[in-house]
């Protein structure tokens, strides 16, 4: 009797133990946000110097991120030929997070840039700060404060949104079936990243998770088969 007791006591806290952990995971991933698109601003100028922060929603996560990260800080060095620095910082859903100084000393720019999204609780999102040197030394404590303020008030200008789980899917096809493509992304609220039309025509399609199986179903059925489709 008191062997049977004790073993519906442990299981017992083994099942409390477990609903613990997914309740916990579960209000962790609720918590996470994202914003809905990109986003622009600039501040007062710091002794001359000039701060144009700029951010975006990543999709897809790991090396897809990062090849997105370098394409929007390519973006900023083509908008402004004469800055000095772009320092930047990226989260994503899958636990990775990076950034970097562009030149400025050693944790002045880029830990601040990512504080700041941190403490936003914000995931999948690449932030890029973009200095034009005003001709005036602002010393570590004055980069630190510039970096995080133009990292917080470019956030406060973004619309956040609950972050929704994705996967990217590359997308194939002739062009008789684009349309089937697009009608497929608007229908499941998918996101196309990036579009390209040569012989045929590829598409980058962020598409939430819950809903890849039936994005891909559809796209099948509406073009018996003729669309390629392939997770990233």
């Amino acid at each position: 009797m008191c062997k049977r007791a004790k073993v519906a006591l442990i299981t017992a806290s083994k099942v409390a133990a477990i609903v613990h952990v997914i309740f916990a995971k579960a209000t962790e991933m609720a918590a996470r946000k994202t914003i809905r698109c990109a986003v622009q601003h600039e501040i007062a100028k710091r002794k001359g110097s000039r701060f144009i922060s700029a951010a975006w929603p990543l999709s897809g996560g790991g090396d897809a991120a990062s090849v997105l990260v370098k394409q929007y800080i390519e973006t900023q060095r083509g908008k402004f030929p004469a800055a000095n620095h772009h320092c930047y910082a990226y989260t994503t859903m899958d636990g990775r997070k990076l950034c970097s100084d562009d030149g400025e000393p050693h944790g002045t720019a880029g830990r601040p840039i990512l504080a700041s999204l941190q403490r936003a609780q914000l995931v999948d999102v690449c932030l890029v700060v973009t200095r034009i040197f005003g001709g005036v030394k602002l010393g570590p404590g004055g980069l630190i404060r510039a970096y995080g303020a133009a990292a917080q008030e470019v956030i406060e200008q973004a619309e956040i949104v609950q972050k929704v789980p994705t996967k990217l899917l590359y997308v194939k096809t002739n062009f008789s079936y684009v349309d089937v493509v697009k009608r497929a992304s608007d229908h499941f609220t998918a996101e196309l990243v990036s579009q390209e039309y040569a012989e045929d025509a590829t598409f980058t399609v962020s598409v939430p998770v819950l809903k890849s199986d039936e994005f891909i179903g559809f796209i099948q059925t509406k073009s018996s088969g003729q669309v390629e489709v392939e997770e990233l």
